[in-house]
Formats: C-alpha cells, sequence, structure tokens
C-alpha cells in the first residue's frame, strides 16, 4: 500500500505511537530513570544486527524489497533497528511505571489511569 515506506510506516505507527504516549503520558515519572532506559535500548540496539544477520542468513524470515526502504546499518535493516529501538523504549518504561505502582502498593489498572487522566506526570 505504502510502497518502500510500508514497513517503516508500520513500525511508527504500531510501536512509535504507544511508545510515544508512554513517554508524554509518565514523563516526570520516567525522566529520572532516562539512563535505565537508554542502558537498556544500547543493549538492544548491540543485539538486533546479531539476531538479524544470524536470522536472515538462516531464512527464518525475510523480508521484501518491496517494502523495506533497503538501507542496512551494521548488517540490519534499519527499520528492524527502529522497531527495536521504540519497543525497547517502551518496555523498560511500562517496567519502571509498573514498578513504580507496585513499589507504592497500588493497583496500576486503577492509580494509572486516575494518574493518566489527572496529569501527575505527564509533559504539560
Amino acid at each position: 500500500m505504502f510502497g518502500h515506506y510500508s514497513y517503516l510506516i508500520s513500525t511508527l505507527v504500531f510501536a512509535g505511537v504507544p511508545t510515544a504516549l508512554f513517554i508524554i503520558l509518565f514523563y516526570k515519572l520516567l525522566i529520572p530513570e532516562i539512563k535505565l532506559i537508554l542502558k537498556v535500548t544500547g543493549l538492544f540496539l548491540v543485539l538486533i544486527p546479531i539476531q538479524e544477520i544470524t536470522a536472515l542468513s538462516w531464512n527464518a524470515w525475510k523480508f521484501s524489497g518491496e517494502k523495506s526502504l533497503g538501507i542496512y546499518i551494521a548488517g540490519a535493516y534499519i527499520e528492524s533497528l527502529l522497531v527495536t529501538l521504540l519497543i525497547s523504549i517502551a518496555l523498560s518504561s511500562f517496567t519502571i511505571i509498573c514498578c513504580y505502582y507496585q513499589d507504592k502498593g497500588k493497583s496500576i489498572m486503577k492509580e494509572g489511569w486516575k494518574d493518566i487522566v489527572k496529569g501527575k506526570f505527564t509533559v504539560w
């Protein structure tokens, strides 16, 4: 549908939007933990080229050249690096958020939504 931009657009919509929402809605909670988030993200970005090269050489999966930008960085498609970047930020952020509520003895489902509505940790 989007030609060479299909994987890129899918990544930005399905991984970028949730990650952006975590960052926007829990900014004040996540910013003190930025070093941890960056370490986790860096670890995954180092591991993804190894995993990508191995999987592609074993034909575990294939990328369509018609739907990809065809740009490689360290042996991995740029779309794979982008999704790894976004998902690792989202998962590490979610883990930090869950730990915060667990440490407080609060339910993330009840208190988390209240805090989102109140804007307790938001950027604004």
